[in-house]
């Protein structure tokens, strides 16, 4: 109750009537108490801790309350605030599941209470050992990297009972959050919170190798019912290719004509691989990867599959009829063509298929100009 402490009390108070967020708890107002020592009126919280709250969901819902969290502290940290002391006591969750945080900035000018859950002051700053940054127990400087930190040993403490390996992406994002060097971590919770949308949608988390087998893995969890489609036809185009290759067999070598069907169904299928949206239309039209994922293999077909004519025909058709499906009708005409010229001049690609191929060009020349 200092002189100098009163005017550092009543200017913190004036910035923090700047923090206005939903999930932050709101400063009313100011007041001299009749003992004369100034105070604080806050938003009244009616809730309960987060760790507590977190007991009952299931991970999803888990996921999107500390989300809300974590858009609290990104607006703190646009403000240029630091909380420094982010804990689960810190944070309730109201009955109707909205996330308020405590004590924002406040922290840095108060001694606390004793049972304030072990917080103590460490080098002048209030911290709580458990959940503080190691810059932050050694008494340095902090900055919004130190509140990273302190999120992801909340979000650690708050999956305690779901059961993730250490390959999980959600263990990643915590490992990321965790890291001893503020430099490795997040450099800002905007993108924590992107990483752990993206979990929560399915698709792969940016901080992890983006292979072609884990970027299948999530697009197979995003669309289950399609993928299970598409591999029935996948499977039907390898076995017609194999099949088709063992009635060259009389006439080539043995050996290599296993070799380069093997090749080539390899590559057929790292095709479909990307295509597997294509037996549900409307889940393509409405999912920006798969559509990407078939931009790109538009664009690359010609080139990835120049060695082997047979393949590049049936994956051009492929990608025509996903277009015509789509109604872009002017971007499958341009594969079917090349896979028209593929299938009159490759034995291999079936008799009847030109004759199919010329069908469709006409019906689909005829819905762009209007005429067959």
């Amino acid at each position: 109750d200092s002189a100098e402490a009163r005017r550092r009390f009543e200017l913190e108070a004036r910035s923090l009537a700047s923090l206005r967020h939903p999930n932050i708890v709101e400063l009313l107002r100011t007041e001299i108490l009749p003992d004369g020592r100034p105070g604080l009126v806050m938003e009244l919280v009616e809730g309960e801790s987060i760790e507590r709250y977190c007991a009952r969901p299931s991970l999803d819902p888990i996921l999107a309350l500390f989300l809300q969290l974590c858009a609290a502290v990104q607006h703190a940290h646009g403000k240029l605030w630091v909380h420094r002391d982010l804990k689960p006591a810190n944070i309730l969750v109201q009955a109707d599941g909205q996330v308020k945080v405590l004590d924002f900035g406040i922290v840095k000018l108060l001694a606390p209470s004793e049972d304030d859950q072990g917080t103590r002051l460490g080098a002048m700053v209030p911290l709580t050992p458990r959940y503080a940054s190691p810059e932050q127990r050694r008494g340095e400087t902090v900055a919004t990297s130190s509140d990273v930190y302190s999120l992801g040993v909340i979000l650690d403490e708050l999956l305690q009972r779901f059961a993730l390996s250490s390959g999980h992406d959600l263990r990643r994002i915590i490992a990321k959050c965790r890291q001893e060097d503020a430099e490795l971590r997040y450099g800002s919770v905007d993108l924590l919170a992107e990483d752990l949308g993206r979990y929560r949608r399915g698709e792969p988390i940016r901080i992890r190798s983006a292979s072609m087998a884990y970027r299948l893995s999530k697009f197979v969890g995003r669309n289950r019912w399609s993928v299970g489609l598409s591999t029935l036809l996948l499977t039907g185009l390898l076995v017609t290719q194999f099949f088709l290759y063992g009635q060259l067999q009389a006439t080539e070598d043995a050996e290599n004509l296993a070799w380069r069907a093997h090749s080539q169904a390899l590559r057929v299928a790292g095709f479909f691989e990307t295509l597997v949206a294509a037996s549900d239309p409307e889940t393509l039209r409405g999912d920006l990867g798969a559509m990407a994922a078939l931009e790109d293999a538009s664009a690359t077909v010609g080139e990835d599959m120049a060695e082997f004519p047979e393949a590049e025909g049936r994956v051009r058709m492929a990608i025509a009829n996903l277009y015509a499906h789509l109604g872009r009708y002017e971007d499958a005409i341009p594969h079917a063509e090349r896979a028209l010229v593929l299938a009159r001049g490759t034995r291999g690609f079936g008799g009847g298929a030109p004759a199919w191929i010329e069908g469709m060009l006409v019906e689909w020349r005829g819905k762009v100009g209007g005429e067959p």
